[in-house]
Parts: structure tokens; C-alpha cells; sequence
């Protein structure tokens, strides 16, 4: 379900409008409506998972530092109807359990994946090497796993419903 959020500060006669379908789509959009310029701050969140992003102000490419559990700090004279549009990059991660490296979980950027099989999985190899045999379908939000001679499905759990996992 795409997102819309609006926030309004009645100190500053600001509006912030959030756009986007994260973490289905890895852009986040933000319009800035104000009836007269404002210097002011926005901090924008870079989730924990996210090693790397791309800020841009009115299709102008920012040069950010990106931290992962931090903030983007964006202080500028706003304008009526500016853009900021955020870019996460997604990779493959493993988190592995805190009493066994043995077991772990599979995410794509901050979305957990979920093994479309019913049997238990014992996967060969480092994680590394796992993590280099993962892909995403370019035309849907599906993901392959090749290991063992055996090719694995792989949805966000998010996306689980009847199906056995």
C-alpha cells in the first residue's frame, strides 16, 4: 500500500508531505508547502540495515554522508513546493541468531525474506557465498536462492499469507 503522510507545524506554517511504497520501492519523496520561504532543519532517518542512500533536494544530487542508524541533516531556506527524494540502495544481509552463527535469516535491504519450501532447509557454504547466489526477479518481488544444486523461492515474509514458509 503506497504511503502519504502529512505533517504540519503551525510554528513554522510548514507541511511536509511523505510519499512512497517502502520498502516495496526503495524511494521515499517529500514535497515542502510553505506560503512564505523558511530556514529550517529536516532530518531525515537512514534505517539501521541501509549501507547505502542518495539524497537529492529538487533533483539535485546532495553530498550527504550516509551512516546507517543515523540521520540525514538537510538545513536550507525551503521553499514552496520543494523536493527531497531519498534513494535507498538495497543489498543482501544475513542476521544470524545471537546463540547459533549456524542459523540466520535472509533480508533484502530492511525487508525480511521467507524460503518458499516446507521442508527444512540446511543450506551449504559460508555466508558469503550464500549471500553471492541470491537474486531478485527484475519484474516482481520474488528472489531466488541457487545452492546445492537446488534452486530456492524466496517472497518477504510480509507478503506470506497461506503459503508454508
Amino acid at each position: 500500500i503506497p504511503l502519504q503522510e502529512t505533517i504540519v507545524t503551525a510554528e513554522k506554517n510548514v507541511v511536509l508531505e511523505q510519499a512512497g511504497d517502502f520498502p516495496v520501492d526503495s524511494c521515499v519523496e517529500f514535497t515542502v508547502s510553505t506560503k512564505k520561504s523558511s530556514t529550517f532543519v529536516l532530518k531525515l532517518l537512514i534505517p539501521s540495515r541501509v549501507q547505502n542512500a542518495e539524497v537529492y533536494v529538487n533533483n539535485v544530487k546532495q553530498n550527504n554522508t550516509i551512516v546507517p542508524d543515523s540521520y540525514v541533516i538537510l538545513k536550507r531556506q525551503w521553499k514552496n513546493n520543494d523536493k527531497i527524494k531519498l534513494v535507498f540502495h538495497y543489498d543482501f544481509n544475513i542476521q544470524t541468531m545471537p546463540d547459533d552463527k549456524n542459523v540466520f535469516a535472509i533480508f533484502y535491504g530492511p525487508t525480511l525474506l521467507a524460503f518458499l519450501d516446507e521442508s527444512e532447509l540446511i543450506l551449504k557454504g559460508n555466508h558469503d557465498t550464500i549471500l553471492k547466489n541470491l537474486s531478485k526477479d527484475k519484474n516482481s518481488n520474488t528472489f531466488h536462492l541457487n545452492n546445492n544444486g537446488k534452486t530456492y523461492q524466496l517472497k518477504p515474509f510480509y507478503e506470506i499469507e497461506e503459503q508454508s514458509y
